[in-house]
C-alpha cells in the first residue's frame, strides 16, 4: 500500500523489515515525540515571523525555495532526517510565519483561527484514525491520488495561463466565488485524508522495525502534510473573508 504523501511511503520501510536484530528501531511512542518536536519548532519560528518582522518577498520566496530543496533531499535520503529535518521545521516556520502576516494584514483573526482549525483536524482525524472509523484503504488512496493530481493540475495551468496573460481561470481558482472556495474546501479535505494516510505508514514503519532515523523522516512527513493543510485552511478562511 501506498500513501498519498510523497515523502511517506511504505517502500521506505520495508527494507528493515527483517533488522528486528537492530535495537535502534523506530518506536511509535518516539515517533510521536519528534512530529511533535518539529511542528513544536515550526510553530515558535513562525510565531516570532509573525510578531516581530515585517514582511519582504525575500523571506517568502528563498524560505519557500530552500524549504523545497531540503524537501526534496530529505526525500530521497532518508537517512539526512535527523540533522535536515528540524532545520526544514526551522525553514519553513520563516516561510509560514511570513505568509500568516500577509493574511493577517488584511483579515484580522484570521490566523488563529486557522490554527484552531487545523489542530482540530488533526486531533480529529487522529481520533477517528485510532478507532478504526477511518482506515487507510486502496479505495481510498486511489481517490486521493487522483483528488492531488486533479488539483496540482489545474492549478498549473491556471499559473501557466496567468503568465501569458490570462487571468480568467486564475480568477475563478483564487478568487472568492464559488468554484474558488469548492476548489479550497476539496483541497482542505485532500489534506486532512492525507494524515490519515501519513497515520496508516508511520503505525506501519514502527512495527517493521525501521532504524532510528525513520523517526525523524516520519515526523517530517507529518509535518509537510500539517503545514499544507494550514495553509489550504488559511487560503479558505480568507476567500470566505472576502466574499463578506
Amino acid at each position: 500500500m501506498r500513501s498519498s504523501n510523497p515523502v511517506l511511503k511504505e517502500e521506505i520501510f520495508q527494507p528493515f523489515a527483517s533488522s528486528q536484530e537492530n535495537s535502534q528501531v523506530m518506536t511509535l511512542q518516539s515517533t510521536i515525540n519528534k512530529s511533535a518536536i518539529l511542528i513544536l519548532l515550526t510553530f515558535c519560528v513562525a510565531a516570532y515571523f509573525y510578531t516581530s518582522m515585517s514582511v519582504t518577498p525575500a523571506y517568502v520566496i528563498g524560505s519557500g525555495i530552500l524549504g523545497f530543496v531540503l524537501a526534496i533531499i530529505i526525500s530521497f535520503k532518508p537517512t539526512t532526517a535527523p540533522a535536515l529535518a528540524p532545520l526544514y521545521a526551522i525553514v519553513k516556520g520563516v516561510f509560514v510565519g511570513s505568509i500568516s502576516l500577509t493574511y493577517g494584514a488584511m483579515y484580522e483573526g484570521i490566523v488563529s483561527q486557522a490554527l484552531i482549525y487545523t489542530f482540530a483536524t488533526l486531533f480529529g482525524m487522529l481520533t477517528l484514525y485510532k478507532f478504526r472509523v477511518i482506515q487507510a484503504s486502496e479505495k481510498m488512496r486511489s481517490v486521493l491520488f487522483a483528488g492531488i493530481f486533479a488539483l496540482i493540475g489545474v492549478r498549473v495551468i491556471a499559473w501557466i495561463m496567468g503568465l501569458f496573460g490570462s487571468e480568467s481561470l486564475n480568477g475563478m481558482i483564487h478568487g472568492s466565488g464559488i468554484m474558488s472556495i469548492g476548489i479550497s474546501v476539496l483541497a482542505v479535505g485532500l489534506a486532512a485524508f492525507f494524515l490519515i494516510l501519513d497515520f496508516d505508514m508511520i503505525e506501519k514503519g514502527s512495527q517493521s522495525g525501521a532504524p532510528k532515523h525513520m523517526e525523524w523522516y516520519a515526523g517530517f512527513a507529518l509535518l509537510v502534510t500539517l503545514i499544507w493543510l494550514y495553509l489550504e485552511i488559511l487560503q479558505l478562511l480568507a476567500k470566505l473573508r472576502g466574499r463578506d
